[in-house]
């Protein structure tokens, strides 16, 4: 989530919002709703969200129930997610620019609040909404050989250091799980955190899984982005097949002022 996080790339998926849109699935709805009873919200709450990127979470947000205002800095992925949500509102900033008028009943955020700068994020979080929810999802191929292969052969010598086994991807989810919680605890503006892991399974095409990885950061950001791409094709075939997707979501109350 943030160990050796590069942030001078946060505003790089702009640049591969095809892949973006094309890649990253929407959040589920049962995450949201998880997250959203866990920290007591209820349908017509008034939510921030940071970092909407293409509208995955944005509509699930709207489909949930709740009134949606959503920071999006990059004009293209800020463009595809107003006409996926239309009744959200949205704004061209970062969260550490933002100057809300009101005080939401909640933060969401998907993939994105580790792109905020953490000397501002928990405290700013604390003092403009009443908690705070945050997503990740975590996607690995099902089948162990093409997973190995994918790893092996293409993303770890383009020094991928995601984990290769099943077992290890899902140690990795419970770290940063920990650390994620860990982050909220030690700000001291939280209540006790709340913590779930939603499990599903997608189907993708090999050209969609392409620009999945296509679509992360450390991979739009890198020099060899066309060349890792190029060589995951002859690996993936032309078939179809299962991504096992882990939903993970960290929440919390904000401490009473």
């Amino acid at each position: 989530m943030s160990a050796g996080l590069d942030r001078s790339i946060r505003f790089v998926f702009d640049s591969v919002v095809d892949a973006y849109v094309s890649g990253r699935p929407d959040m589920p709805l049962e995450a949201v709703l998880g997250g959203a009873v866990a920290v007591g919200l209820e349908p017509g709450a008034r939510v921030l969200e940071i970092g909407s990127g293409a509208g995955q979470l944005t509509a699930t947000l709207l489909g949930a129930g709740f009134e949606v205002v959503a920071l999006e800095p990059g004009d293209a992925l800020r463009t595809r997610a107003a006409v996926r949500a239309p009744k959200a509102v949205f704004h061209a900033e970062t969260f550490e620019d933002f100057d809300p008028r009101h005080r939401f009943d909640a933060i969401f955020s998907s993939n994105a609040f580790h792109w905020v700068d953490p000397d501002v994020g928990y405290g700013k979080a604390a003092g403009v909404a009443d908690a705070l929810v945050l997503m990740w999802n975590t996607p690995f191929v099902a089948d162990a050989v093409l997973r190995r292969r994918v790893q092996e052969e293409v993303m770890i010598p383009h020094g991928s250091t995601f984990p290769t086994e099943e077992a290890d991807v899902r140690r990795f989810v419970a770290d940063e799980i920990a650390a994620a919680a860990d982050l909220i605890r030690d700000s001291g503006r939280f209540e006790k955190p709340w913590s779930h892991v939603y499990e599903r399974t997608l189907q993708y095409t090999p050209q969609r899984y392409r620009d999945l990885i296509g679509s992360m950061g450390s991979v739009a950001a890198s020099e060899d982005y066309a060349e890792i791409l190029a060589e995951l094709r002859p690996v993936l075939g032309t078939e179809p097949f299962e991504l096992v997707d882990l939903v993970w979501v960290v929440a919390a109350r904000a401490r009473a002022h």
